[in-house]
């Protein structure tokens, strides 16, 4: 083969592998930034009796077991189209399914159409606060917001800034918008103030 021969199949070669070139730089810098962001959780994760997981192709998490019940802690950074977020799910089984939302976000149609029966509760203010959206039988839904310290701790939950509550009958799973990658003391005590907050929904 000779030279300009081999020269050719060279830029061949480099203009096929040139995209996954770039898409491997890509994601190793978004690797690195990630754990760069996601560093100070490591400290976190002890005030909570857990463990700081950093996996390829998933948001950086934090997973252990707190009073008693196992719980995971994701964080997605900001994108172009969403806000950065903190997903808390506690398992706990023998619950119901249902979705809490603050009745301010409902709007309109929204509202009508959203899947679930409501379920209102004994307490007025409790009822313009929040929407709550039974799935299947509503039974246990009723008997569990008919209890006062239930209804404050998800008050609770909604005023800290918590978006979404969700019980299905494995666990909770409850979504706040944030930055929580960000480091410093404030973003540790949010979490584990949060994760604290979260607890009081399962007694």
């Amino acid at each position: 083969m000779d030279l300009d021969a081999f020269l050719q199949s060279w830029k061949e070669w480099f203009e096929r592998l040139f995209p996954l070139l770039i898409l491997l730089g890509l994601y190793i810098f978004r690797q690195i930034r990630t754990y760069t962001r996601a560093k100070h959780l490591k400290e976190v994760a002890p005030l909570i009796n857990g463990e700081l997981v950093i996996r390829p192709f998933s948001a950086p998490r934090i997973q252990g077991n707190y009073m008693g019940m196992p719980y995971r802690i994701s964080f997605y950074g900001a994108g172009r189209a969403a806000p950065g977020r903190m997903q808390i799910r506690i398992d706990s089984p023998g619950l119901f399914s249902a979705t809490l939302t603050p009745r301010a976000q409902q709007k309109g149609l929204e509202e009508i159409f959203s899947r679930g029966k409501v379920v209102p509760t004994g307490e007025e203010s409790f009822n313009h606060a929040v929407l709550v959206r039974a799935e299947g039988n509503a039974d246990k839904a009723m008997l569990y917001l008919d209890n006062p310290l239930n209804r404050r701790a998800i008050l609770a939950l909604l005023e800290s800034g918590f978006v979404s509550i969700r019980f299905f009958e494995k666990g909770v799973h409850l979504t706040k918008f944030g930055d929580f990658l960000g480091s410093g003391a404030s973003a540790a005590d949010r979490i584990v103030g949060d994760l604290e907050l979260a607890y009081k929904l399962l007694g």
